[in-house]
Formats: C-alpha cells, sequence, structure tokens
C-alpha cells in the first residue's frame, strides 16, 4: 500500500492523489482487513465468540455504505448536476442547445442526451466559443 503510494510523496504541485491512483493502494488495505478478519477469527474460536467476525465484518460494511449515501453521494449529485441541468435545457427545447459553460465534453453531452430523451436524434449541443453565455 504504502509503495503505490510513495510517488505522490514527492509532489508538491498536488495537495491530494486522485482516487483512480488509490486502486493499488485499495488492494493492500483489503490484504491488511483480511489478515485482521482472519486473526479475529482464530482469536474467536479460542474465546468461544463465532459470532464475533460476522459482526465485524457487517460493521466495516455498514461504514462503507453510510460513507457512499453521505460523503460520496453529494460528490456524485455535485459532479451530475451540469449534464442534469443540460437534458433539463434539452427537454424544453427542439432545436440546437449552446452552452458556453458546460465544463466536460460534448462527447459527454451527445451520450447524456441520447441515453436520457430516449430521442432517435437529440437536441444537437454547440459549445466553447460558438456557445452562448447564460445557456
Amino acid at each position: 500500500m504504502a509503495l503505490t503510494l510513495l510517488p505522490y510523496s514527492f509532489l508538491t504541485y498536488m495537495p491530494r492523489v486522485p482516487s483512480r491512483h488509490t486502486y493499488l493502494a485499495s488492494v493492500g488495505t483489503s490484504i491488511i482487513v483480511a489478515a485482521g478478519l482472519l486473526t479475529l477469527r482464530q482469536s474467536a474460536r479460542q474465546w468461544h465468540k463465532a459470532w464475533l467476525v460476522p459482526v465485524v465484518a457487517s460493521l466495516i460494511v455498514a461504514h462503507q455504505c453510510g460513507y457512499l449515501w453521505t460523503v460520496k453521494h453529494q460528490q456524485y449529485s455535485q459532479r451530475a448536476q451540469p449534464t442534469e441541468d443540460l437534458i433539463r435545457v434539452a427537454g424544453q427545447t427542439d432545436g440546437e442547445i449552446h452552452a458556453s459553460c458546460f465544463p466536460y465534453s460534448s462527447i459527454v453531452a451527445d451520450l447524456a442526451l441520447r441515453l436520457r430523451l430516449n430521442e432517435a436524434s437529440p437536441p444537437c449541443v454547440r459549445g466553447g466559443p460558438h456557445g452562448r453565455a447564460g445557456a
């Protein structure tokens, strides 16, 4: 786990590690958690408390679900807001949509419109310098 994150300790221009780069570190973390649960299982057998391992595993799962529902859900909602706004505007118009402030690629916009509007030819999105402000 430490080896996969080691290169980021030398970066002074990036205050955090991007989430997509933490996958290998997560493998290391899961190995540590698995070793801890195996050790707990051995100790639980000696203590005659076989219920202890499923309870601890359930607590870990409940913590992860709670984190997803509270912290990450808000982040996902914020990231999706521009696309949801685009879809809402597209549902109210028949012509081209001029978006000068859409933060994602036009490919994302086109795909979102095709998937959500279920039309053979969804509205065309024009962005960049050709888009109008406030759209």
